[in-house]
């Protein structure tokens, strides 16, 4: 099968799942708004914050491993190692969630919120099963596990808003939804198989060999996209977070057309590199350009009628005690633009042994945001969080052109 036939046939896939569980969170997060308030809203986003800080380093860049190693195994092994990558996120999620209660317990480091947040950690480990599956090319039913997680959530969150329940019984939810939906596919679709703890060891050796280096990467990310809540949490309050959530909210669709197309273009760029990485590198560099410039296509008048209708756009979806996030909505609408046409650039990265690059990227780009934000935030409010991301995007997306074009040497 061709890499173009390959791409399509998961973008076809995970463009459906892509579709209805962003749609399904985003129906999630602004029915959250209206009914809660700036304030409550505001608490929900600093502790679902802080949980998505925590877990990159509880997954250990095991995600991240499947997709890149799976390929490098004979076929009767692809189930030892998913059992293997399972077991090791399990254990990895727990030891971080343990570590998360014991910091709240002994300094408040989660203002006695750590509870939750260990809960989710461990509970995420089931979500691996929807890279799993996708690391095999097995789009139909990674796209399947996906949607049913999200729908599953937004049934128990609509339980707990009838029910009236606190904001922490969401977060609740979260979990439980990787947990419901993760743990019968994990066993009955991807059916892991797990070996001695010899060999479970030596495999695990093998597929986390660059761990350290994803699980720094996708920390940077996470980081780089959420300490803007934490700290706006910290030196203004929770309803200007819960403003600032409603501003990054709408934005976050823009890199949905480039979420499609990453998930299934890892797995290929590993595949392919893999069985002739001289004579395929001519296809993938065009598959790249035609991915670089369709997204650009798409970005520009989607950016244009953000900016125009802003105000409207916001008190439609938000209603009229969100307004202060129109010019927030602004800027980010601007970095995740960028974020979205760098897609096939980062992947090209991650996929061919240059993540330390990427590494260096997502550092520099989360430090000059996080000192952005601390600097701007006094001053400008929740405007400054959004301007400190955009300092750091802008630094990103020029760095990775660079670091791409010279690497490659090729001229987008």
């Amino acid at each position: 099968m061709s890499l173009y036939r390959n791409l399509l046939t998961g973008i076809s896939y995970n463009f459906f799942a892509v579709l209805i569980s962003r749609g399904l969170s985003i129906v999630v997060t602004v029915v959250l708004a209206r009914i809660l308030g700036p304030e409550e809203f505001g608490l929900y986003a600093f502790l679902l914050a802080i949980a998505m800080m925590m877990i990159p380093l509880a997954d250990f860049g095991i995600s991240g491993a499947l997709q890149k190693y799976v390929h490098y195994f004979d076929e009767n092994q692809t189930n030892v190692v998913v059992g293997c990558g399972f077991t090791g996120k399990l254990c990895s999620s727990f030891l971080i969630a343990v570590l998360v209660l014991v910091l709240d317990y002994f300094g408040g480091w989660f203002r006695g919120y750590g509870g939750y947040v260990a809960l989710i950690l461990f509970l995420s480990s089931f979500n691996l099963v929807v890279m799993s599956l996708n690391a095999e090319l097995k789009f139909g039913q990674s796209a399947l596990a996906q949607i049913l997680m999200e729908t599953i959530f937004v049934l128990m969150v609509a339980g707990v808003l009838v029910l009236g329940w606190p904001v922490t019984a969401v977060l609740v939810a979260r979990g439980l939804s990787y947990l419901l939906i993760g743990l019968p596919f994990m066993l009955f679709v991807a059916r892991p198989k797990w070996v001695s703890i010899k060999d479970e060891f030596d495999i695990f050796c093998k597929i986390i060999k660059f761990g350290f280096w994803a699980t720094a990467l996708v920390f940077f990310t996470v980081v780089f996209s959420q300490s803007g809540m934490v700290i706006l949490s910290v030196l203004k309050g929770y309803e200007d977070t819960g403003i600032l959530k409603a501003a990054v909210t709408i934005p976050t669709l823009i890199p949905l057309v480039s979420e499609v197309i990453r998930k299934p273009l890892f797995p290929i760029i590993s595949s392919a590199a893999k069985k002739n990485r001289g004579k395929l590198d001519g296809q993938l560099l065009a598959m790249h350009k035609t991915i670089t410039m369709t997204l650009l296509l798409i970005f520009i008048p989607v950016l244009s009628v953000g900016i125009l209708f802003a105000r409207q756009i916001i008190t439609a979806v938000f209603g009229g005690q969100y307004v202060g996030a129109v010019c927030p909505f602004h800027i980010l609408l601007i970095v995740n633009g960028l974020s979205a046409i760098t897609i096939s650039y980062y992947s090209f990265f991650y996929m061919r042994d240059k993540i330390k690059t990427l590494v260096r990227i997502g550092g520099v780009s989360a430090t000059v945001s996080v000192v952005g934000n601390f600097i701007l935030i006094p001053r400008f409010g929740l405007t400054g969080s959004a301007l400190a991301m955009l300092r750091g995007q802008i630094v990103g997306t020029v760095w990775i052109i660079a670091a791409f074009n010279r690497e490659y040497v090729v001229k987008i």
